[in-house]
């Protein structure tokens, strides 16, 4: 059923009441907010589609909202590009539909389409779009031409692709997007990277960069320069490959700019490696740290730590590693006087009943010292006390809370 949303042509195909007498007209503006509460789901876009079928005035109110995040999938993905271009002709007229595509996530797509094909929508689309998800299978260089003329684009993830791709020739695609916000790195072809400083162009308005499949080289981290001053929010997840020096190296270019910053796994590290992270990055307020990387030493530094989550995705857990105790501690000795919320992975917690009652001690001091809502324990209390660094900074919840793997990084860190 949900095929139907892309199987028709771009014209009205519904009744409208000759009689207004029956019905009750409403304007434009009120339709609008109305399909404005909808949400954003897959279930949406049947709703959506069929309030096109209820009448013009509908139709035209609801077919940008139809179009605006199309939710693709296999079944699907052939009858909206039969909609957006329906031919590879020039002389074609295209489809007006595709200036209503904001949000074009392929994501869900692996071996649907083709790369030339990918270009193709990313050149009929690139008016209105914004944010961009590139497919796994179906991207490669040809789709860099089109996107680079996307000027409007806001966020643009290309993690999830498996083509690799050359440094400079991506730098060469960002220096055109003056917009771009956040950028989700991908799997680069270059064993060495060997660019003059002049080389490194990045957009200038770029407050997130997040490589989440550790598909960069060592030397990128030591080599990279003109970063620009927004660039706020870094992330560094399943970067195996990098060591602790290229690591230091990166986020001292960085240091006074840094808000939020995220890590997993550094390759042949020590259980102690990220403790002077906080005496790096002054100004951190989100900080997402594997468990056996840190020690109680991360506290040795006084900090306005906001937000602390401690992961631990594949490691075996240590007695080196932070432990809510340490946490205590620091509190009380004036160390991080602004932290609010802790998250402690649950697989270290089931193994300890001390290290379970220091959680909830910490949980209760933290909800002392910042007044939290009584509500906030009860909801905890129904869903297990189970969050992620971004959800935590984006309510502002206070309390410890209990941290849960899901390997699926790109979701922790849009917060969806």
């Amino acid at each position: 059923m949900a095929s139907r949303v892309f199987n028709e042509a771009p014209c009205y195909i519904g009744g409208e009441q000759e009689d207004s007498k029956k019905g009750i007209f409403l304007p434009d503006e009120i339709i609008v907010e109305v399909l404005s509460y909808l949400r954003l789901t897959p279930r949406c876009q049947q709703s959506f589609w069929s309030c096109c079928l209820t009448s013009r005035q509908w139709y035209a109110c609801a077919i940008p909202f139809l179009y605006e995040r199309p939710y693709l999938y296999g079944t699907n993905f052939d009858p909206f590009v039969a909609t957006i271009c329906p031919s590879v002709l020039p002389r074609t007229r295209k489809s007006p539909l595709a200036r209503h595509v904001r949000q074009l996530d392929m994501g869900n797509l692996v071996y649907q389409g083709s790369k030339s094909l990918t270009a193709r929508i990313l050149g009929r689309v690139k008016i209105g779009l914004v944010e961009f998800v590139a497919p796994q299978a179906s991207f490669a260089l040809n789709c860099f031409a089109p996107l680079s003329k996307s000027s409007n684009l806001q966020v643009l993830d290309l993690s999830l692709s498996l083509e690799r791709v050359p440094v400079l020739s991506l730098l060469k695609c960002l220096a055109h997007l003056q917009n771009l916000e956040i950028l989700y790195f991908p799997r680069l072809a270059d064993t060495k990277i060997d660019i003059l400083p002049e080389q490194w162009t990045w957009p200038p308005k770029l407050r997130g960069l997040h490589v989440i499949n550790g598909g960069i080289p060592e030397e990128f981290l030591f080599n990279a320069s003109g970063l620009p001053a927004t660039l706020d929010t870094l992330s560094l997840l399943r970067c195996s490959g990098v060591t602790e020096s290229a690591i230091w190296h990166f986020l001292d270019t960085l240091r006074s700019q840094l808000r939020v910053l995220r890590i997993t796994r550094v390759g042949g590290s020590r259980f102690d490696c990220l403790d002077f992270i906080l005496g790096i990055c002054p100004n951190i307020k989100q900080l997402s740290v594997p468990v056996n990387y840190a020690t109680a030493g991360l506290f040795f530094v006084k900090h306005n730590l906001e937000f602390l989550e401690l992961t631990s995705y594949y490691e075996t857990y240590s007695d080196n590693g932070v432990e809510p105790m340490d946490i205590l501690d620091a509190i009380k000795a004036g160390s991080v006087p602004k932290l609010r919320g802790v998250c402690y992975p649950r697989s270290i917690l089931d193994r300890s009943v001390s290290i379970r009652e220091e959680h909830s001690r910490l949980h209760h001091l933290l909800l002392g010292v910042f007044n939290g809502p009584r509500q906030n324990e009860h909801t905890l209390r129904s869903r297990q006390r189970s969050t992620t660094l971004a959800w935590m900074a984006k309510l502002n919840l206070i309390g410890g809370w209990i941290w849960e793997p899901n390997y699926d990084e790109r979701s922790e860190v849009r917060c969806r």
